[in-house]
């Protein structure tokens, strides 16, 4: 599995849909990439978590946290996501919305809308607009 992106198409490899989500969560509310991607990470990948990208999600935490492969692929990459979310708890940043100040879904619509033009196509688990509003409400 090493190697496997996120999002693909056939001519190259391109980002994975977390940065074209949190690259509106900077637009709008002037949050740092960092600090967004903290937030906006672990919800996705909650959010995408099915038996396709079950075992790319695994593999992602056997290969960056060291987690050793379980029979069950699903509980391996949940395993993951908690340990995704406890590293960025070690580093001090925030994981929820609130904690980059903000409270409202009053844009979610709009950056979701905006998100999708960002080279959301070919990924592993195709996003809609529903699915980014969702997900950024997930981050609440």
């Amino acid at each position: 599995m090493t190697g496997v992106p996120f999002c693909h198409t056939a001519e190259k490899l391109g980002p994975w849909p977390a940065h074209a989500i949190e690259h509106q969560l900077s637009a709008w509310y002037d949050v740092t990439h960092g600090h967004g991607l903290a937030v906006v990470i672990p919800a996705l990948l909650r959010h995408i978590l099915n038996e396709t990208s079950a075992p790319v999600i695994a593999a992602y935490g056997v290969n960056v946290f060291g987690i050793i492969m379980g029979s069950d692929v699903m509980e391996t990459a949940e395993r993951a996501i908690d340990k995704t979310e406890e590293f960025f708890q070690s580093l001090g940043l925030g994981l929820k919305l609130k904690d980059l100040g903000i409270e409202s879904e009053e844009h979610f619509d709009k950056m979701a809308e905006v998100a999708l033009t960002d080279g959301l196509d070919g990924c592993l688990v195709d996003l809609t607009k529903e699915d980014i509003v969702e997900i950024y409400k997930d981050c609440e």
